[in-house]
């Protein structure tokens, strides 16, 4: 699970050198963005989605590396590809075995998570939908997608539908990067600003996807999970007051697992922990605790007091 936390950073972490590229164009009279906007703006507009199309490969193929085994079981790998889709340059490493009459290639990342279009919620349901992930109805669901858009207005008052708008969104982007990936000579550029908010949206919709594909991958090996003891309190949204359970110990590398009726919502990690007025580095059975957590995808920690917490063996 840990793949998906460090790729989901790794994504943040280049879309956040990509802002304060912008931002450098934006407040930086040196930059001269205005003469060099048409080979700026187009790296921008490209840079953006490539890590885009980057990222739903990579978090798709992590979670299909952890399944895998269940695809192999079952035998559905063959039914989940139609090997007349894939592009034959992807077969160049197909090794022939003489004695078996037989071709053979790896399933590799290249060959699992080929797609043939842009990355829009169209071909990112298709992607999914190879590992039983209904992903287009939770993003399109998803209020703070939806909120985003909103807020985003200006950025997308073009080309947005009444209906769908987390759909219409992303294509939108896609509609800008293809018209610069395809033209020399560009007639429209939009503001520094709406090239800002089309980076933060791209954050939105990598911090959902890896959420729901990791959330989703936790529900398979739930069946082990321990609630951590009785929660007493909530401070700040980020500070649990809990008397810790027997047979259970907590320390920094230790993930907890957050459910709001029966359902998982959220993984938050501990940052510290006190005892009494003592700060220690773990907490174990009967003590009563203190344990300040941070959550993984979200933005700001907002846990309550009725949430229930759990560690999962083999997590």
């Amino acid at each position: 699970m840990q793949k998906f936390i460090s790729k989901y950073q790794e994504f943040q972490g280049n879309l956040s050198t990509l802002e304060d590229y912008i931002l450098f164009n934006k407040d930086t009279r040196e930059a001269n963005y205005r003469e060099y906007r048409d080979i700026v703006y187009g790296a921008i507009i490209n840079r953006g989605y490539a890590l885009w199309e980057t990222f739903v490969k990579d978090i798709f193929y992590i979670y299909f590396s952890l399944k895998k085994q269940d695809f192999y079981e079952n035998n559905t790998i063959v039914e989940r590809y139609k090997l007349h889709e894939l592009p034959s340059f992807l077969f160049e490493s197909a090794v022939l075995n003489i004695d078996e009459e037989r071709i053979s290639f790896d399933l590799n990342k290249d060959i699992l998570s080929y797609t043939s279009k842009n990355m829009d919620m169209k071909e990112l349901s298709r992607l999914f939908k190879r590992v039983d992930l209904d992903i287009q109805n939770k993003l399109n669901n998803n209020s703070e997608l939806k909120d985003a858009v909103y807020s985003f207005e200006l950025a997308f008052e073009n080309g947005l539908l009444k209906e769908n708008k987390t759909s219409q969104a992303l294509k939108r982007l896609i509609q800008e990067r293809n018209l610069v990936s395809h033209y020399a000579h560009l007639d429209t550029f939009q503001s520094i600003d709406i090239l800002l908010e089309w980076i933060k949206y791209y954050k939105i919709l990598g911090k959902n996807l890896s959420k729901e594909v990791c959330l989703e991958f936790v529900k398979t090996l739930d069946q082990n999970k321990k609630m951590i003891g009785d929660c007493k309190i909530v401070h700040q949204r980020s500070i649990l007051l809990v008397d810790i359970y027997s047979e259970i110990e907590i320390d920094k590398n230790t993930k907890l697992f957050v459910y709001s009726n029966n359902t998982l919502i959220d993984i938050v990690i501990p940052k510290s922990f006190r005892i009494e007025d003592n700060e220690v580095t773990s907490v174990s059975e009967h003590d009563k605790a203190g344990i300040k957590v941070q959550t993984i995808f979200e933005y700001e920690t907002n846990i309550k007091k009725e949430h229930k917490y759990y560690v999962i063996e083999g997590i």
